[in-house]
């Protein structure tokens, strides 16, 4: 996971990890602006801090920030 590369598509506001299961749980906090981190990891059938862990490698950052960036970019949008 090391050499992990993200591409951002400001056209789709997504963000291409090279981890499936980060990209899973990012479409999902996409899916659902209000789900709680704990829920994420749960539908991904995997542990919290495993999920986090998996974030901090893929995109360099955990999980509630790529929410709260979810949420931020769906509060541009409607302005």
């Amino acid at each position: 996971l090391s050499g992990a590369r993200v591409a951002a598509r400001r056209s789709t506001d997504t963000v291409a990890p090279g981890d499936p299961l980060v990209a899973r749980a990012a479409e999902l906090l996409r899916a659902r602006p209000g789900a709680k981190v704990a829920e994420i990891a749960r539908i991904c059938g995997v542990a919290r801090s495993g999920l986090q862990r998996r974030f901090l490698a893929a995109l360099g950052h955990g999980l509630a920030e790529e929410r709260r960036r979810v949420r931020l970019a769906r509060a541009e949008a409607l302005l």
